[in-house]
């Protein structure tokens, strides 16, 4: 298999990303990639090498597999991996063009199974074991920031806490979030959720209460449509765990 002669949609198969991402991501490689580099040159081309460090991400095949499949030497694979994963990562990628300055940013953590003995890895909730991470995303569906991943048993509430400190200083909106984020810092400052009915304001004004739910959650709707504003928030994580290698 050619990995420089395949079409848009084997792309999008294997990769997880359309044509437009890989294109933007091969000019940001081609833009950071210094060129005069010392050694002897790569054979394979830039392109090739991206699209199989996102193959490798996307499905999480062993080097191998990947040996078989493309025809190409296990070490070299975990090489070319590695090298476009460092670069990858040390990029600064800019939102797009034309992308609409967000009113508040949405936060919500989520979980992927994975296979562990740690006791401290599994959900009481799900029942099984488990890694959660917390994501805060535009009202587009632009990721601002991704935790790191923590075990299944601990509350969205301690993620938020413990990520604090690092997302405060980029966070420039009001951070909206569900009955989970009871207590947590930056509440009623930076953070804002819905009263419970065991609240002290929802219990000393409950129309007021009431109210200020009510405004949260037309704040939490898409505009123009009745879909309530957390499902970008699940989208983004469908298309995170779009990617194997996450668990």
């Amino acid at each position: 298999m050619n990995l420089d002669r395949l079409h848009e949609a084997a792309l999008h198969q294997l990769t997880g990303c359309r044509y437009a991402v890989l294109h933007a991501l091969h000019v940001a490689l081609c833009e950071s990639i210094p060129k005069t580099a010392r050694g002897r040159p790569i054979r394979r081309t830039l392109w090739a090498q991206l699209v199989l460090t996102l193959i490798k991400l996307r499905l999480d095949l062993p080097y191998r597999t990947i040996e078989v499949m493309f025809r190409l030497d296990a070490v070299t694979a975990y090489r070319d991996v590695r090298r476009i994963l460092t670069i990858l990562s040390a990029l600064a990628l800019k939102a797009p063009k034309g992308s609409a300055l967000s009113r508040f940013l949405i936060v919500d953590s989520t979980g992927t199974r994975v296979r562990s003995t740690a006791l401290r890895d599994h959900s009481g909730h799900k029942h099984h074991k488990r890694r959660k991470c917390q994501a805060i995303v535009t009202e587009s569906g632009e990721i601002v920031s991704v935790s790191e991943a923590f075990a299944g048993s601990v509350h969205d509430k301690r993620i938020w806490n413990d990520a604090y400190g690092a997302t405060k200083s980029t966070l420039k909106q009001i951070v909206l979030a569900d009955k989970a984020y009871v207590g947590a810092r930056g509440e009623g400052q930076i953070l804002l959720r819905p009263h419970r009915r065991s609240d002290a304001a929802y219990k000393a004004d409950k129309d007021s209460a009431k109210a200020f739910n009510r405004a949260l959650s037309k704040g939490r709707e898409l505009a123009g449509e009745r879909r309530h504003h957390s499902v970008k928030v699940e989208h983004v994580f469908a298309q995170m765990k779009n990617f194997r290698v996450l668990s």
